[in-house]
């Protein structure tokens, strides 16, 4: 339970008394059920990965996220960064939980259905990210997934597609976070 104990509130101007007395305000009274933060669980992975174009892959497991709900009714709001670089190419992303891919938009023709994506230019890196809110219906455990796709070439998470020793090229570190909120 969090508190507030004060004597006086005074308007912005100093010279209007506005409340005499305001004590032992419980401002947690009534803050419960939908839309409380009920776990955070986040994934950090910093070593570079490369990936051939034209198939879907797991970025790292190690940022595999393994959660049980509370409820059936939790929601879980997935949030991805990562710098990416790709030689005058686009980078993809997308959320799978389980086996199942979550959030995406949809797949018509040759477009991918994703739920990030970046275009590089030569030699450059770009933030690659994604979020969605998935309501997984299930008390079961979950792992989520990043996967990551390249148009062509090579792509790579954590550093710029050119990799010299230089100032113009970069090292980042990716970072998965995973919050369950109450349904």
């Amino acid at each position: 339970m969090s508190k507030i104990i004060v004597n006086q509130i005074q308007s912005a101007d100093g010279t209007t008394e506005v409340l005499n007395t305001l004590s032992a305000v419980n401002l947690g009274a009534g803050i419960s059920g939908a839309g409380q933060v009920l776990n955070v669980q986040s994934r950090s992975e910093a070593s570079v990965t490369g990936f051939s174009a034209d198939s879907w892959v797991l970025f790292n497991s190690s940022l595999d996220v393994t959660i049980t709900p509370q409820s059936s009714s939790s929601k879980f709001l997935l949030q991805f960064t990562a710098p990416a670089g790709a030689s005058s190419q686009r980078v993809y992303m997308k959320f799978v939980r389980d086996t199942t891919d979550v959030g995406g938009g949809g797949a018509s023709g040759s477009r991918e259905a994703c739920n990030g994506a970046s275009y590089m230019g030569a030699g450059a890196a770009e933030q690659l990210a994604g979020s969605y809110l998935d309501s997984p219906a299930t008390a079961s455990e979950i792992v989520y997934h990043v996967h990551v796709y390249c148009s062509s070439g090579t792509g790579y998470l954590n550093r710029s597609s050119e990799d010299g020793d230089s100032d113009g090229s970069i090292r980042g570190t990716a970072n998965f976070t995973v919050m369950e909120i109450a349904g």
